[in-house]
């Protein structure tokens, strides 16, 4: 079973503060066997967590102090906080965090449904370039790329 590891090794009566859906999420990153429907639910969840950065209890106890550093600006701003996390991925000096973002940033590969801020922002190209192309598994993503690649060509 994935995750169990998770339960196995947490204490007796303690909170495990998203470790076992921090987990669920590298599985669905890492292209283990989830159910079509943990998937989709996964895929829900951390477009939620990019818009509201606080539902993300991981990114929060791991990049907190980066947060209010970096990005306190961007905190009413939905979406704000994850998107300029990844914007200063460089700046970022806890390796937890950035181990976290870099995460994140994985799973919008896997599915540009878990950043709504880039799907929001290339919604008229996805519909354009890629409306035939089923969503998940990084497919969208990919067309994009490769419609892009074909305009800079023509160009």
């Amino acid at each position: 079973m994935l995750c169990i590891q998770v339960w196995e090794k947490a204490p007796k009566d303690s909170e495990l503060e998203g470790q076992v859906l921090d987990c669920l999420k590298e599985s669905f990153i890492s292209k283990k066997r989830l159910s079509p429907s943990c998937a989709d639910q996964i895929t829900t969840i951390m477009k939620q967590q990019a818009l509201h950065y606080e539902q993300d209890p991981v990114l929060v106890k791991y990049c907190g102090p980066e947060i209010q550093r970096m990005c306190s600006n961007e905190e009413e701003n939905p979406g704000g906080v994850e998107e300029c996390l990844k914007t200063k991925f460089e700046n970022i000096e806890s390796k937890e965090c950035r181990r976290h973002v870099a995460f994140l940033i994985t799973a919008v590969q896997i599915d540009i449904q878990a950043d709504p801020v880039l799907h929001r922002t290339c919604a008229i190209d996805l519909l354009k370039n890629c409306n035939d192309v089923p969503a998940g598994e990084g497919r969208s993503k990919n067309r994009s790329k490769i419609s892009l690649n074909s305009l800079e060509a023509v160009t």
